[in-house]
């Protein structure tokens, strides 16, 4: 199951698999880690069967989704100022949640590559935090999010943060959710029958996509 072949980490196949950690492809990240094995092998005398192995493990297991959370003041222009950078960037906008409370606020943006826009944000001195999110998709029905949620209070897991959006009327959601501790919550949800999206798939959804207008 796991030798997949060198080819499939050739310069243009290397494109197509997302970037360790972050929601878009990375040819550079994905040739490097590749090049690092390539010597690795070279020096220890392994076979590609092995090397291949231990590419996907840490291709898969590398996969994590993010959100940009930014603690702002709750004043005129702070948003502004936030999509303007990006925008200059040409950091895309999946998902957005927007809460304030007294003189203080909290964003937490969806972005096609969160990493970049975790550059982009810090050099511009603005506060900003990359955090681990699991996005699973539900039925866009009544109790739709119960469902879920009853899963994670029967082990007493605690949603730190949670937004969600359809993306197909009355048939498909996600919702996005913040755990302090995910890889164990991850598995409880996928283990009750929920599917969680990969970064690139969060980063490229499209909701209201099947909607027709």
């Amino acid at each position: 199951m796991f030798n997949v072949g060198r080819s499939m980490f050739d310069v243009q196949s290397v494109r197509c698999l997302p970037a360790f950690g972050g929601a878009r492809g990375d040819q550079g990240s994905m040739f490097s880690i590749f090049i690092m094995f390539n010597v690795g092998r070279s020096t220890l005398g392994l076979s590609w069967k092995h090397i291949d192995t231990l590419i996907l493990f840490f291709y898969i297991f590398g996969m994590k989704s993010y959100q940009l959370t930014i603690p702002v003041e709750n004043k005129p222009c702070v948003l502004a100022g936030i999509t303007s950078i990006l925008a200059r960037k040409k950091i895309n906008i999946r998902s957005a949640s927007i809460t304030s409370f007294g003189e203080s606020g909290l964003i937490n943006l969806i972005v096609d590559n969160p990493k970049q826009g975790h550059k982009a944000l810090s050099k511009e001195g603005i506060p900003v935090e990359l955090k681990e999110v699991i996005a699973v998709l539900i039925e866009d029905r009544p109790g739709g999010l119960d469902k879920l949620l009853q899963v994670l209070c029967a082990e007493k897991i605690n949603v730190e943060n949670g937004y969600g959006f359809v993306i197909e009327s009355r048939k498909n959601a996600v919702f996005v959710l913040e755990i302090k501790d995910s890889a164990p919550a991850k598995d409880l949800i996928e283990a009750s029958g929920f599917k969680t999206l990969t970064p690139q798939q969060l980063s490229e959804i499209e909701p209201f996509h099947y909607v027709g207008y």
